[in-house]
């Protein structure tokens, strides 16, 4: 039997399960929840980083995995303005409009 370990390093989120004990060959889903505001910044597994699709990772247990995941704070949107310009009194001009 092999061991999953998952953890969250600096908070801001959860992981699940947490722990697990699986047989050769038995694969296990984990489910990243980061708190509002946050997103995954970086999962490792054994120490390597590794690509996380959505929020989930399928891990086969091959071996002892040991899981970490790191939450950064979500950019804000981008803000934008509207920019109008015009020629008051119709003697020249201005560009864009």
């Amino acid at each position: 039997t092999y061991t999953l370990r998952a953890s969250v390093d600096g908070g801001n989120g959860s992981v699940s399960p947490t722990n697990e004990t699986k047989t050769a060959g038995e694969t296990v889903t984990l489910t990243f929840t980061p708190d509002t505001g946050y997103e995954i910044d970086e999962v490792k597994v054994n120490g390597t980083a590794t690509t996380v699709s959505g929020n989930t990772l399928t891990l086969t247990m091959d071996g002892d995995k040991t899981v970490v995941v790191k939450y950064k704070k979500t950019p804000p949107a981008p803000v934008t303005y509207t920019l109008r310009a015009s020629v008051d009194g119709g003697n020249g001009s201005v560009s864009p409009t």
